[in-house]
């Protein structure tokens, strides 16, 4: 059986959330053939959880498959390492969707006023919550949520405002550290593999980056990010 053959079968739980419809409409938009503009906050919180996701797990799911050959579907169906690998793509998404943010954020600011800056920024923060606050609970996150990734996204956005983050290596950096701690398989081979294991992801979020330059409306999504933040700050 493909691999492909194989993740159509596994129960829509295990893609994470954010992939609305069949599996083909799924693989089909982010794969680009059913790719709408994202012009305004519901597109944009869909839009970050999808790539976000996909990344996270056809990068961890391609490193693990290319290091264990021809006992990958055996390896996934171990209940370690769905366990393990279920951490590694809740939190890696929850953090690459932050670092997209931050690129977003770079695209978006040109299209708005300077003094709008802290606005944008809270609107991003509230779009980043509540796409959190939507996904179903993970068992590793019972008790917290995900109230640290949400305050370290906070954090970071306030350190953006003062300091603007233009450093493609240095956005992703972040993210590239949790990932690669959180991979299911042994530290030791981990750390033999790292300087592929680094190529592999860098390319991941270039990817992202195409996708982003090539959907994001950012002179119509930043005014509606805006007029998000202005009626959250009315309530």
């Amino acid at each position: 059986m493909s691999l492909l053959k194989h993740l159509s079968r596994l129960p829509d739980h295990f893609f994470g959330t954010g992939y609305d419809g069949s599996f083909s409409e799924r693989m089909g938009r982010l794969l680009g053939i059913h790719a709408p503009p994202v012009a305004n906050p519901e597109d944009f919180s869909r839009f970050m959880l999808e790539q976000a996701t996909f990344t996270v797990q056809k990068f961890a799911y391609g490193y693990c498959r290319t290091r264990v050959g021809k006992s990958q579907i055996k390896l996934m169906l171990e209940e370690e390492f769905q366990t393990l690998m279920n951490v590694c793509r809740w939190d890696g998404m929850a953090s690459i969707m932050g670092d997209q943010m931050v690129l977003c954020w770079n695209r978006l600011t040109h299209h708005i006023d300077p003094a709008q800056r802290p606005a944008l920024a809270d609107a991003l923060c509230l779009v980043y919550d509540q796409t959190l606050d939507a996904q179903p609970p993970q068992p590793h996150r019972a008790l917290t949520g995900w109230a640290d990734m949400q305050t370290r996204f906070h954090h970071r956005m306030k350190s953006v405002l003062a300091m603007p983050e233009d450093d493609f290596i240095g956005i992703i950096h972040p993210s590239w550290d949790l990932v690669y701690d959180l991979l299911p398989l042994h530290k030791e081979i981990r750390d033999w593999d790292r300087d592929k294991i680094y190529n592999a992801y860098r390319l991941w979020m270039i990817r992202n980056v195409e996708e982003i330059d090539k959907r994001l409306v950012p002179d119509r999504l930043a005014p509606a990010l805006l007029a998000l933040a202005q009626g959250e700050g009315r309530r």
